[in-house]
C-alpha cells in the first residue's frame, strides 16, 4: 500500500510539492576509539525533491553544514543554516559499478536491487531502489537511489542504512542557491572576500595557547606567521585535519624566523580530548571565532601567511593539491623578505 501511494505522489509530483526524505543509520564497521566516533555522524538525512539532493548529517556536537547535490551537473555544494556562503565542490571522480542480477533486498520496506563497487582495496556493496525517480549515490553512480551503502569516512568503514522514509515539506531554501554567495572551492580568489584581504594590515594576536604559553605582537615582530583556521563542526572535517599542519611546520623547522599556529573555533576542553590525536608541533588556540571574525574567515578551513611586515601576504582556501602549493610559495616568498604589498592599514 505504501509503495502504490509513493508512485501515486511521484506521478503527480508537479502538483504536490511534498519531498522524500529518507532517514539512514550510521553503522561502523570496525573499533574504533570513542574520540573517532565523535567524529563520524550518528544518523543522516538524505531529502530529494526530483532533481537535486541534500545530505544532512548529525554529530553529538550538532552541526548546521549540509550539502546540496546536483546530479546533472556532477556537482554539489557545502552550505550552512546561519549562513548566505555556500562553496561549490565537483563530485569526486566515482568508483566503476558492477550490477547483481538476481533476488532483490528489502531495505526500509522497499524493494532493492543490489550492486558494488570498487574504491581502492575496498569493495562496497550497494542497494538502491528506483521507487523515488532520481539516481544518487554518494559512492558510486547506480542506477537509481541508494538505500544502503558502504564507503570510508574519514578513513573508517562505515555503513548507511535507510530505516524509515516519509514525505516532507523541507525547506525549499535548502534545494535553492538564491540569495547564497558562490565560491569556487577550486578557485577562491575569484572571490571578493579573498581579493579585499591581500595587503591588508593583519589584526593583532594576543591570546593564551594550549601548551600555556602566550602568543602576541612581539613574539611575531619581524617574522612570518601561517595561521591555520580550522573547526572540528565544519561539514568536510576529517581527523587528519588535526595534523595538517604538521608537515610544513617540521619542514621549517630550522627556521625561527616563522612561526605556525592553529585557530580553532572548539572549546579549550573538547580540543583537549583531542590531544592524543593531534600532538601539535606548533602552537594551538581554542575559543577562536574572535579571531574568525577578525579576520574576516567564513569558509573553513582557511590559512593565511602574515609575512614580516605585517600584512597578509597570502589567503588560502581548503586543502586542495593547489591551495597547498600556492600556501608554500607564499611561505618561501615571505620568508625571502618578498615586496611590500601596496594596501590598506
Amino acid at each position: 500500500m505504501a509503495f502504490r501511494f509513493l508512485i501515486l505522489l511521484l506521478l503527480f509530483s508537479h502538483l504536490l510539492p511534498a519531498q522524500v526524505v529518507v532517514e539512514y543509520a550510521v553503522r561502523i564497521e570496525e573499533e574504533v576509539s570513542l574520540l573517532q566516533r565523535a567524529t563520524l555522524p550518528q544518523r543522516v538525512l538524505i531529502a530529494t525533491n526530483g532533481s537535486r539532493v541534500v545530505v544532512r548529517g548529525f554529530w553529538e556536537t550538532p552541526r548546521n553544514s549540509y550539502q546540496l547535490y546536483v546530479p546533472e551537473e556532477q556537482v554539489f555544494y557545502h552550505c550552512d543554516l546561519n549562513s548566505d556562503i555556500a562553496v561549490r565542490y565537483k563530485a569526486e571522480a566515482l568508483g566503476p559499478v558492477w550490477l547483481v542480477s538476481g533476488p532483490t533486498a528489502k531495505v526500509a520496506g522497499l524493494e532493492c536491487k543490489e550492486a558494488f563497487t570498487v574504491v581502492e582495496s575496498d569493495t562496497f556493496p550497494i542497494f538502491y531502489t528506483d521507487a523515488f525517480g532520481v539516481q544518487f549515490c554518494q559512492v558510486a553512480p547506480v542506477p537509481g537511489f541508494a538505500m544502503r551503502y558502504t564507503k570510508r569516512l574519514q578513513g573508517i568503514k562505515v555503513t548507511y542504512e535507510a530505516v524509515k522514509y516519509h514525505f516532507e515539506m523541507v525547506p525549499e531554501g535548502m534545494f535553492s542557491l538564491v540569495g547564497k554567495k558562490v565560491f569556487d572551492n577550486e578557485n577562491p580568489t575569484d572571490g571578493r572576500q579573498w581579493a579585499m584581504q591581500i595587503g591588508r594590515k593583519a589584526p593583532k594576536i594576543k591570546t593564551d595557547c594550549l601548551d600555556g604559553s602566550q602568543i602576541k605582537p612581539q613574539s611575531y615582530a619581524g617574522k612570518v606567521l601561517v595561521i591555520d583556521f580550522n573547526s572540528l563542526g565544519w561539514g568536510g572535517f576529517n581527523v587528519n585535519d588535526l595534523n595538517w599542519l604538521d608537515p610544513y611546520a617540521k619542514e621549517y623547522a630550522g627556521r625561527p624566523d616563522v612561526i605556525f599556529l592553529s585557530v580553532f573555533r572548539e572549546s579549550e576542553e573538547n580540543l583537549r580530548r583531542l590531544l592524543p590525536l593531534m600532538r601539535p608541533g606548533y602552537k594551538v588556540i581554542a575559543d577562536g571565532q574572535f579571531y574568525n571574525d577578525a579576520f574576516n574567515v567564513e569558509l573553513l578551513p582557511a590559512t593565511i601567511v602574515i609575512n614580516r611586515y605585517g600584512r597578509i601576504a597570502e589567503y588560502v582556501a581548503g586543502r586542495t593539491p593547489l591551495s597547498e602549493a600556492r600556501l608554500r610559495r607564499a611561505i618561501d616568498l615571505a620568508l625571502s623578505g618578498g615586496l611590500k604589498p601596496v594596501g590598506l592599514d
